[in-house]
């Protein structure tokens, strides 16, 4: 059963991130983070990080895989947080990128894991599809995610949600 927590939208000015906290340890077995966001940066499209219990530091590890609808673009893996790409100020005008992570175990003490499925688009000329895992290296239990770009901030509208699934 899958039970929503909470939802979270950005206001009038934007804001640096959206973020989940005091999550507790007893919700369920797994979460689900769903979200739609766009970035004001210049960038067409620009990256989304997912952060875990505050740490923005490199104790992640990550592997995905990019496509744009013909083709893959890039598949690669690296040691701090992806989590798919996210619209920005670039693209075209009001669309934002829908994107969810499934985070399996949240409240184990161990490695932290998440799938991540998200979709990014500029109309009429790009289209990413993204897949990926991700691993936070340091460990559990989970209390806390921050949705974010990788520069810049998250415009009015864009917003996240939380579930439980037990």
């Amino acid at each position: 059963m899958m039970t929503l927590i909470e939802t979270i939208e950005v206001g009038s000015g934007g804001a640096a991130s959206i973020e989940f906290t005091g999550i507790a340890g007893d919700l369920g077995k797994d979460l689900k983070v769903v979200f739609s966001a766009r970035a004001d940066t210049s960038d067409v499209v620009q990256n989304t990080r997912l952060y875990f219990n505050g740490r923005e530091i490199n104790t992640y590890k990550y592997a995905y895989l990019t496509g744009d609808g013909s083709s893959v673009i890039d598949s690669v893996g690296g040691d701090y947080s992806f989590a798919g790409r996210m619209n920005g100020a670039n693209s075209t005008a009001n669309t934002f990128c829908n994107a969810e992570a499934y985070i399996p175990n949240y409240a184990n003490t161990g490695t932290i894991a998440s799938s991540i499925e998200s979709v990014a688009e500029n109309n009429a000329t790009e289209g990413l599809i993204f897949m990926g895992a991700q691993n936070e290296t340091t460990g559990g239990p989970l209390t806390n995610i921050k949705i974010q770009a990788s520069s810049g901030n998250l415009v009015e509208h864009s917003s996240a949600s939380l579930y439980s699934i037990s």
